[in-house]
């Protein structure tokens, strides 16, 4: 897939697929078919990266307005419901202003909200697929039952009190274990979660329209479709994108495509970048 679109071969639709939003009416699955499948033809049937840059109110030399407002349509999105796609996306507690209310409402945010950490029950049948845990669960359970078989048999009334000491035991051992694992899932949740408030990509942005155009540093969760992105050798692409110039660049797709060794980006070839590669 990856060979047949960097030699511009089509594979998948060509023609992209618009919506009733009245400020940007290309879908947002029109660009994943663009990046995931590294799609030319339907870059081509867009005007290419200046075709797509004016369908998304963008400019490749100046980059997104900082204050993003008056564009053509806004006035007919759903007051009552500015972020409706935003807000779906949004760690909890956190909040965005309305300079960009009709990207965010089209598009969404530049987060992608961690998965769930799994149950304490779940974790701990896990716990239990510990094999010397297994044999001391069936341990007790012998025990258990011979101990109470002994008790009513009248020969001896405690021997059944083995059996449910290495019982606790292995309950006690089994909800420390799960406990820990859902304390760390919760942390490494939080964590991905802080990544995207905290870390920060360099974009090309101007304060109005006219003004000229400046590097900024902004936290990853701010970063909007139509954004002109800065790299540097080895930072990590933050989202999908189509390169627009580069000096060498290349870049680590193995666990996408399974070649080792790293993947030329081109104007004239595979100009897409896959967000997470290095």
């Amino acid at each position: 897939m990856a060979a047949d679109a960097a030699a511009g071969a089509p594979t998948g639709p060509v023609k992209p697929v618009m919506t009733a939003h009245p400020v940007f009416p290309l879908s947002i699955e029109t660009l994943q078919e663009l990046t995931d499948n590294r799609n030319l033809a339907l870059l081509a049937e867009l005007g290419g990266a200046e075709g797509l840059a004016r369908t998304l109110h963008a400019d490749l030399e100046n980059g997104l307005e900082s204050d993003e407002h008056g564009l053509p349509g806004e006035d007919k999105l759903d007051p009552a419901d500015p972020y409706a796609l935003a807000h779906d996306l949004l760690p909890e507690g956190y909040t965005l202003d309305d300079k960009f209310k009709a990207r965010r409402h089209a598009y969404g945010t530049n987060f992608l909200a961690p998965s769930p950490p799994p149950s304490l029950f779940k974790l701990m049948l896990e716990a239990l697929n510990d094999r010397m845990l297994q044999i001391l669960l069936a341990a007790a359970i012998v025990s258990i039952g011979v101990g109470l078989y002994m008790k009513f048999d009248g020969k001896d009334p405690y021997e059944w009190i083995e059996g449910v000491a290495i019982l606790a035991t292995v309950t006690i051992v089994v909800v420390v274990n799960a406990g820990n694992d859902y304390k760390k899932a919760l942390q490494f949740r939080f964590l991905s979660t802080q990544r995207g408030l905290s870390s920060a990509i360099t974009v090309t942005r101007r304060a109005t329209a006219g003004a000229p155009a400046a590097q900024a540093q902004l936290p990853l969760i701010h970063l909007l479709v139509g954004d002109i992105i800065h790299l540097v050798t080895g930072d990590v692409v933050p989202a999908d994108g189509i390169l627009l110039t580069a000096s060498n660049c290349k870049l680590d797709e193995s666990t996408v495509t399974g070649e080792t060794d790293a993947v030329k980006k081109t104007l004239d070839g595979d100009r897409f970048l896959i967000s997470g590669r290095k």
